[in-house]
């Protein structure tokens, strides 16, 4: 069996005020690209429940995108969770990629896509979603961004009014959560104002030095800071999960893989 991890982060609301209240409690998947951990992800869905989640959050990546893929793990385990939770997926580089590249990737997007669906799992691609735990607000925001900001060899500054054309702003009146695939935008994720912001992409970098610096980014950008953790900054936090799974290199040293859950 994959071996993988269960990390915890435990967050006080900063903009939360009056008498204590029930805590939100969020369980959040990234980077799966179809791996299996356990038998059928029997594993994986028992650390799910164990955490006792009120929502499940997708960052993207739960597929390969490659020719020939099938969508069909995603799927599986998106099916249980959609049994016993409301999940939300955003769109990460692979699930993107196949999108806009019908001719390439044949119909892996729109199988995928229109399978969720009818599942009851709601796809955020650029949008947002609201929903009430424990008399709380919460809003969900999933950013999709184009090929360019995923460019090897070359990086490409994300400007926040980027974000706010995308999104709008963040509803002021709810906690407000950002599905945002890839980490190396995060001064536009801080500055765009969410609450909590979660990220995947960089599988933790390989091979991790410490509780943030990976060897090497998507991009081959070596050491990149900002490869797994918590991150703060004024009233925002971006957590950066190191994925549960990989694709072309099975490849992880010192660097599990993670289910993250969340507590706030």
């Amino acid at each position: 069996m994959k071996k993988f991890t269960v990390k915890n982060y435990d967050l006080r609301d900063k903009n939360g005020s009056g008498p204590e209240r029930q805590p939100l409690r969020f369980a959040f998947l990234t980077d799966l690209h179809s791996v299996c951990i356990g038998d059928h992800n029997g594993t994986l869905l028992a650390a799910v429940r164990r955490a006792e989640p009120d929502a499940v959050l997708c960052g993207g990546d739960m597929i390969v995108g490659k020719p020939g893929q099938t969508p069909e793990t995603a799927l599986a385990l998106l099916r249980r969770l959609r049994e016993e939770y409301p999940v939300i997926h955003a769109l990460g580089n692979h699930e993107y990629r196949a999108k806009i590249y019908p001719e390439i990737y044949g119909k892996l997007y729109r199988e995928y896509t229109e399978e969720l669906l009818k599942l009851g799992v709601t796809l955020l691609d650029n949008g947002r979603c609201s929903l009430t735990l424990h008399g709380r607000k919460v809003t969900v925001y999933g950013l999709s961004i184009s090929r360019e900001y995923y460019q090897r060899f070359a990086r490409r500054n994300l400007p926040v009014q980027a974000l706010t054309g995308l999104l709008g702003n963040p509803d002021p009146d709810s906690f407000s959560i950002l599905l945002a695939h890839n980490p190396e935008h995060m001064d536009a994720y801080f500055s765009w104002g969410a609450d909590l912001t979660l990220c995947g992409h960089y599988h933790g970098g390989i091979l991790r030095f410490g509780e943030h610096r990976g060897l090497v980014s998507p991009d081959f950008r070596l050491f990149p800071r900002e490869a797994h953790g918590l991150f703060e900054r004024g009233a925002g936090r971006v957590i950066v999960g190191a994925g549960l799974g990989e694709h072309t290199l099975p490849l992880r040293l010192h660097n599990p893989r993670e289910l993250v859950t969340i507590t706030v």
